[in-house]
């Protein structure tokens, strides 16, 4: 992965990397648990409040 944010265009790959992603800023499994939990608050599925506590029992595991 390159480390900065940038646009790909080579099959396959995602057409963007976010910078969050680009720099390695959090463990693997704290990246996961937010893929997990936050769709669900991004899509106005859950509560902010919701989303924030399932993070936490995300990572409590």
């Amino acid at each position: 992965m390159k480390p900065y944010a940038a646009f790909s265009t080579n099959p396959g790959e995602p057409p963007y990397t976010p910078v969050l992603y680009a720099l390695s800023l959090f463990s693997p499994e704290f990246r996961d648990a937010v893929q997990k939990t936050w769709p669900a608050y991004m899509d106005g599925k859950r509560t902010l409040q919701e989303a924030a506590n399932d993070l936490i029992r995300a990572l409590g595991k």
